[in-house]
């Protein structure tokens, strides 16, 4: 498949393997939303070494609900769609189980995410 001006959005983008991806798909023709969940200083260094014009940084923390609609939008106002997830964002354990957000199976079927 080829990434050439496909929008991926992956979480976990500003370290790690989330990083490296995200730099080889931006190699490879992508914009890339690069989501971040504390570390701004990262994910805006790597927007300034991808480029501002294919590259967007969005705080969220991909286990709550409201913020993965804050960043669905915001990169749909920049990109205008998305292509392709990458659930690389490692989930946060620090709610407590009453306030973690249900997940929805292929079937549909609410469950924990933890």
């Amino acid at each position: 498949m080829s990434l050439a001006n496909k929008v991926l959005l992956i979480t976990g983008a500003s370290k790690g393997i989330g990083r490296a991806l995200a730099l080889k798909a931006a190699s490879e023709g992508a914009s890339i939303v690069i989501n971040y969940r504390s570390d701004k200083s990262a994910a805006d260094a790597l927007v300034s070494e991808i480029g501002s014009k294919k590259a967007l940084a969005v705080q969220a923390d991909a286990g709550d609900i409201e913020d993965i609609e804050k960043l669905v939008q915001a990169a749909v106002g920049k990109f205008g769609r998305i292509d392709v997830v990458v659930p690389n964002g490692n989930y946060h354990r620090s709610r407590p189980p009453q306030r973690w957000n249900p997940v929805y199976t292929p079937d549909q079927k609410p469950r924990n995410q933890y």
